[in-house]
């Protein structure tokens, strides 16, 4: 049963803004700098020393953790409802940016000095509790997703990550759109290999769960039900 005085507690201070431009729109405008990309672009490189947090305007770029190795596992995607670069690092007093950066489409930032940013931060409480659940919302997601994608088979990680998508972009269940997405970003990005994405996306077509369209992958509501329909079937 789930605790009353909890719940009121969390609702009290529940903040349900994403931490992104439009949150600070006003004061990183006043002291950043706006800056144009083009698509195929580097924004910033994992060791690079960080200096700024950008904040997206317009476009999509796509983080990508690069490992010792030489392998890449694509990280994270940020527009301008989702998210920042930067920040992390700047909240965990890391020197050093973690990721690499690449614009997925024009982009337009504003980029701001980490010492600017950084105490209007640490003075405004309602930015630091925004910033606070920005972060632990980042971590339960991850940990829940791994957690989840441990014990599946290739082709439902594709599907629960692409149902996943789903629902955060389709907020009244349309048809929507993945663009960008080669079988070697979505091998990346879920951790397989281009072989097993490729085999799966063709079950997945002939399954009238997905349809591909060229390097696109659309997803109608009733392509979406049938992939519940497999997840259910687990």
């Amino acid at each position: 049963m789930r605790n009353s005085d909890l719940d009121d507690m969390w609702h009290k201070y529940n903040d349900k803004h994403e931490f992104n431009y439009q949150m600070v729109q006003d004061f990183v405008d006043q002291h950043g700098q706006r800056l144009k990309y083009l698509k195929g672009e580097q924004l910033v490189e994992a060791g690079d020393d960080t200096r700024y947090v950008y904040f997206i305007v317009q476009g999509v770029v796509r983080g990508k953790k690069i490992y010792l190795d030489g392998s890449e596992y694509s990280y994270f995607e940020v527009d301008n409802q989702r998210g920042n670069i930067g920040l992390l690092e700047l909240l965990a007093m890391e020197n050093q940016y973690v990721v690499t950066v690449h614009c997925l489409t024009p982009v337009e930032v504003v980029r701001i000095d980490y010492k600017i940013l950084y105490p209007k931060l640490m003075e405004d409480v309602y930015l630091l509790r925004s910033c606070l659940k920005l972060v632990a919302n980042d971590l339960y997601n991850l940990s829940h997703r791994e957690g989840r994608f441990f014990h599946l088979k290739g082709i439902d990680r594709i599907r629960l990550s692409f149902m996943n998508y789903y629902e955060h972009i389709s907020k009244h269940h349309e048809t929507i759109v993945l663009e960008h997405k080669t079988q070697k970003d979505l091998a990346m990005q879920i951790g397989l290999s281009v072989r097993t994405v490729s085999r799966s996306l063709k079950i997945m077509t002939d399954n009238h769960e997905i349809q591909v369209l060229g390097r696109k992958i659309k997803i109608t509501p009733q392509n979406y039900q049938m992939m519940i329909q497999q997840i259910n079937n687990l």
